[in-house]
């Protein structure tokens, strides 16, 4: 267990040097706990939590995204071939949708 934290520690601070890929770094971390903790090594656990908690933000991700209205989506299905039969809030019910309902459209090939 020693070697192992003595191990984690240094892939740590090479990860605070960006030497050292955080993906690894807290999979071992978990590794690491997950033992310390089977055998009650507290001061381990506190020690690896940090880390841990210092690995949780990994990367900033910007995307754009479009939200389609109902009448797109059918527009959409169109030009695709299908037509648009029924829409509904929950397919198993065949509940009507609503604003705050999912969108779940039924569509027959043209």
């Amino acid at each position: 267990m020693k070697d192992k934290v003595e191990g984690l520690r240094r892939k740590y601070q090479n990860f605070r040097k960006g030497e050292e890929d955080p993906f690894t770094v807290r999979r071992e971390a978990m590794l690491v706990f997950e033992e310390a903790k089977k055998s009650g090594r507290h001061e381990i656990m506190i020690e690896v939590e940090d880390m841990l908690m210092d690995l949780e933000f990994i990367d900033r991700v910007e995307f754009e995204l479009h939200v389609y209205s109902l009448s797109e989506l059918c527009n959409l299905l169109s030009k695709a071939g299908w037509e648009t039969t029924a829409t509904y809030g929950n397919l198993a019910t065949l509940q009507p949708r609503t604003p705050l309902s999912s969108l779940n459209i039924v569509a027959k090939a043209q």
